[in-house]
C-alpha cells in the first residue's frame, strides 16, 4: 500500500483495503507508525491475557516515502534510492523497538516468544509487477539478496530464503541454525509451546521446529518441501528440495535445473546435465507432493 494514501494497485476496484475490524477506514499517517500504534495499544490494552499479536509491516516494500529525519540517519549513503531503502530499514528498526518495549512495560518479556521474519526475497531492479509501483517509481537497486541467486518471484534461493530471528528472553539461548524451515512450521510449533494440545485427527503442512530453534535435534530426519507460482501460466515457476537436493524449472518452458545446496547454497553449478537419473527421481517426488495436496 502507499505509506501515506493507505491505497493498493491504484485503479482498481480493490484499491480500499485500509480497515480495523472489517471495517474500512481513513487515517492520516506513515503506514509503518500506524501499525507500530495500533499494536502497542493493543499490546496495552489487556496486560495479563496471553496474546498473539501477528503485525506484518509495509515496510520495506514499494513504494518507498520517508521523513527526512529517518533519510538524515542514512545521509552517509550516497545513492539516493540506496539511501532511502536505508531509511525504511531504520524506520522498520525503530516499530520493533516500539513493540518490544510494550512488552516489556507490561512485564511480560520474559512470558513472550518474539520471532522477526520476512516472506520473499529482495526484489529485482527491473520488477515493475502488476499496478504498483507507480510507472514512474525509481527502482535502482532497492534489494540485494547476495550471494543467493534470483529475486522475489522466483524459485531461485534469493527469492525465497530469507533470515528469522527468534527471541525468548531467558528462556532460549543464543545460536544459530541452517536447517530447512518454512513458514507452515510456525502454526504446529507455537500451538505446544502455548500450551494448546494437538488433536491426533489434526493435520498440518508443516512440522514442529522447536527443537531445532533450540538444538536439541541437530539431525533431523530428511525432509520435502515444495514450491509451486503461476501455475499453467507460461511464467510458471516449481521448485522442490529433498534433503540437500534442490530441483527447479524457472518458466513453463524452462529447462529443469538440479543444485546440491549443501555444497552450493548459491546455487552455481547446474547438475542437471551431470544427473538426469536423480531429476527424473525428483520430478516424480515433486509431481506426488502436489497430487496429494490436491486431494
Amino acid at each position: 500500500v502507499g505509506m501515506y494514501d493507505h491505497r493498493y494497485r491504484l485503479n482498481t476496484p480493490y484499491a480500499q483495503t485500509w480497515h480495523r475490524n472489517h471495517e474500512f477506514i481513513e487515517e492520516v499517517g506513515h503506514a509503518t507508525d500506524l501499525a507500530t500504534q495500533e499494536a502497542v495499544a493493543w499490546i496495552e490494552k489487556d496486560r495479563d491475557k496471553p496474546f498473539f499479536a501477528y503485525v506484518p509491516f509495509h515496510s520495506v516494500h514499494t513504494p518507498l516515502v520517508e521523513e527526512l529525519k529517518w533519510i538524515a540517519m542514512n545521509n552517509h549513503i550516497d545513492h539516493p534510492d540506496r539511501r532511502l531503502y536505508a531509511a525504511a530499514l531504520s524506520h522498520l528498526d525503530w516499530a520493533v523497538g516500539q513493540l518490544v518495549e510494550a512488552v516489556d512495560r507490561i512485564g511480560q518479556r520474559e512470558n513472550t516468544l518474539i520471532i522477526f521474519t520476512s516472506d520473499n526475497g529482495g526484489m529485482a531492479d527491473h520488477y515493475r509487477g502488476g499496478n504498483y509501483p507507480p510507472p514512474d517509481t525509481p527502482l535502482n537497486k532497492f534489494a540485494s539478496n547476495d550471494p543467493l541467486k534470483g529475486w522475489k518471484g522466483q524459485v531461485y534461493e534469493g527469492g525465497m530464503r530469507v533470515p528469522a530471528w527468534v527471541n525468548w528472553k531467558g528462556r532460549l539461548g543464543s545460536g544459530l541454525c541452517d536447517l530447512p524451515m518454512h513458514a507452515v512450521d510456525w502454526l504446529p510449533t507455537l500451538a505446544p509451546i502455548s500450551g494448546y494440545e494437538i488433536d491426533d485427527g489434526m493435520s498440518f503442512d508443516g512440522i514442529d521446529v522447536w527443537p531445532l530453534i533450540t538444538g536439541e535435534d541437530d539431525n533431523p530426519s530428511e525432509r520435502i518441501l515444495y514450491w509451486v507460482w503461476g501455475k499453467g501460466r507460461e511464467t510458471e515457476r516449481v521448485a522442490l528440495r529433498k534433503g540437500s537436493w534442490k530441483l527447479l524449472r524457472d518458466g513453463a518452458e524452462g529447462e529443469w535445473e538440479l543444485y546440491n545446496l549443501d555444497s552450493d547454497p548459491n546455487e552455481l553449478m547446474d547438475l542437471a546435465k551431470k544427473r538426469p537419473d536423480l531429476i527424473q527421481s525428483l520430478k516424480f517426488t515433486l509431481e506426488e507432493e502436489i497430487s496429494k495436496d490436491a486431494s
